[in-house]
């Protein structure tokens, strides 16, 4: 017997602990209150909880934002919908507040807000000391976020040139949309991003510009200021709100012909002759042209420009930003007839006119 000796797990005092006792092979103590090993490890759990979150609780908790669902986060986590909804509850208990709301439809809280944010950070710094320090080190990359409505034929140039940068760092590439890229530079995630029309100010501009937005339409496609005119979109989208407010605002009216959460097949529509679509001249491929009908309104001028996560280095990456500049920024503005800019979150809400 080894007396006044603390429990294995630590959760008593060498005074509260029962002389060790031999379980199987090894020689371990049993509390005061008689706790097996499994016990053990959960008194462990709660005796640091309110000083430690441990990181795989973090993970699930952003994966069940970023996909909506425990099943799907469980899926991605090789975890089952149990093991998440427990993992959930657990940081809930650690921070004694609620995470999410109550209802059908699940919404973050604000103290659920507040956890996502950190929580991205805290998880893409512990995978990126693990690709670094760990014992299989990955070589440093950089990773440059472009959006997917983009020309093909662009993205190609745009890839192929950026992939021969003399940066010391390989080059790696991500295609998406303003809000993911916007939430992954605030987590670090991403490196330098391409955004146009932000809805908020990214967290470090490198370079900004206007861009001038254009009516596009197939070379086929009639249009008269005596019928409405056929638009394609999708809801939420930029093109979409700026379209019909500015058909809106001019008494203009307008027809939804086709709506397509994709952007590559909104164009397949523009371009099968279906109807118009606003968008910038890098987006625009060669089945496309201008549209320049007087009764059109002029198209507006957005904010556009190449951003950096907060502490990269920006000397290092130079070179990388000169090209994407070079490729990315228009031609002068006065080559196109536009109005004023358009100032982010500043467009008033549509109002479809009926044809």
């Amino acid at each position: 017997m080894l007396e006044g000796r603390p429990c294995c797990n630590g959760c008593c005092s060498g005074a509260f602990a029962r002389p060790w006792r031999k379980i199987g092979d090894k020689t371990r103590a049993a509390c005061m209150t008689g706790c097996e090993p499994m016990q053990w490890r959960l008194l462990v759990q709660r005796r640091y909880e309110s000083k430690n979150i441990p990181i795989e609780i973090l993970r699930s908790f952003v994966t069940v934002v970023d996909t909506g669902s425990y099943t799907k986060a469980g899926e991605m986590l090789n975890l089952s919908q149990a093991a998440v909804s427990a993992q959930i509850a657990r940081l809930r208990r650690i921070l004694r507040g609620e995470l999410f709301t109550r209802g059908a439809v699940r919404q973050l809280t604000s103290r659920g807000a507040t956890v996502l944010s950190f929580a991205r950070r805290i998880v893409a710094m512990n995978d990126q000391l693990i690709a670094t320090a760990g014992p299989k080190p990955a070589p440093r990359q950089l990773l440059v976020g472009l959006p997917r409505w983009y020309d093909y034929q662009g993205l190609i140039e745009v890839i192929d040139a950026c992939s021969k940068a003399e940066v010391p760092e390989k080059v790696t590439f991500r295609c998406g949309d303003v809000a993911e890229f916007t939430r992954d530079l605030h987590a670090g995630s991403i490196d330098i991003v391409y955004m146009v029309h932000p809805p908020e100010p990214p967290s470090r501009p490198i370079v900004e510009w206007e861009e001038a937005m254009l009516w596009t339409k197939s070379p086929k496609l009639a249009l008269t200021s005596s019928e409405p005119v056929p638009l394609v979109g999708w809801p939420g989208t930029l093109s979409e709100r700026l379209a019909t407010k500015l058909l809106s605002d001019t008494q203009l009216s307008y027809d939804i012909v086709f709506t397509g959460a994709d952007h590559a097949a909104r164009k397949a529509a523009v371009a099968a002759g279906l109807g118009l679509m606003l968008m910038i001249r890098g987006a625009m491929t060669p089945d496309l042209v201008i549209a320049n009908e007087p009764f059109l309104p002029p198209p507006p001028v957005v904010k556009a420009g190449i951003y950096a996560r907060e502490s990269l280095n920006l000397r290092r990456i130079m070179p990388l930003v000169q090209i994407l500049e070079g490729l990315l920024r228009p031609p002068a503005m006065s080559q196109v007839a536009t109005v004023a800019a358009v100032q982010p979150g500043r467009e008033k809400r549509p109002r479809r006119r009926p044809a």
